[in-house]
């Protein structure tokens, strides 16, 4: 459309279709783009949270199990198995068993005793004899210590049984992570 204005054709500026779909096109194309890389981050970002927490577990697992191994006066159970029991180091007085043991997914953790019948309030020694009855066990309530664990060993050393090694398995889809520490239980 064209107007006159003092003898002197002016056009009307704006755009023609084909302007118009070209600006659509590549502002999708720019919108999409930015998606994609914001999905991409995101997904990374998830990704990574997955295996800061397995590993965080596994960590958790064993720095615990490794610590109370260490201050240990006997180890009772686990030449190579999922399970292991040992002395508590930390109270000598009641005498007190500590079980680490694997259950579906988790690592959990839990307190024992034994005792005779006719004295239930006394803790004795796993090894302990008496003419007054067999000696019972009294299992606590489990503790989870860490979620998501896929495996977990305790293996003593066959030629010094104060040293045990720990390994704990985690996985995150199709990735396998592996943790292992070996550590000495110091007053045996």
């Amino acid at each position: 459309m064209t107007k006159y204005q003092n003898s002197k054709i002016i056009k009307n500026k704006g755009f023609t279709l084909v302007e118009v779909i070209t600006v659509v096109f590549l502002g999708s194309v720019i919108i999409m783009a930015s998606y994609a890389v914001y999905l991409a981050s995101y997904k990374s970002y998830k990704n990574n949270t997955e295996i800061a927490e397995l590993t965080q577990n596994a960590r958790i697992a064993l720095e615990r199990t490794s610590r109370e191994i260490r201050q240990t006066k006997e180890i009772i159970a686990s030449p190579s198995s999922a399970e292991i029991i040992f002395q508590d180091g930390h109270n000598t007085t009641p005498i007190q068993y500590i079980d680490y043991y694997q259950s579906g997914t988790d690592l959990n953790r839990r307190l024992n005793h034994y005792y005779f019948d006719l004295t239930p309030d006394v803790w004795e020694e796993e090894t302990a004899t008496s003419p007054n009855g067999p000696l019972q066990k009294y299992e606590g309530t489990p503790q989870i210590v860490a979620q998501e664990i896929q495996k977990v060993e305790f293996t003593r050393d066959p030629l010094n049984q104060s040293i045990v090694t720990i390994y704990i398995e985690v996985t995150n889809g199709a990735k396998t992570y592996q943790f292992e520490t070996k550590t000495t239980a110091r007053n045996i």
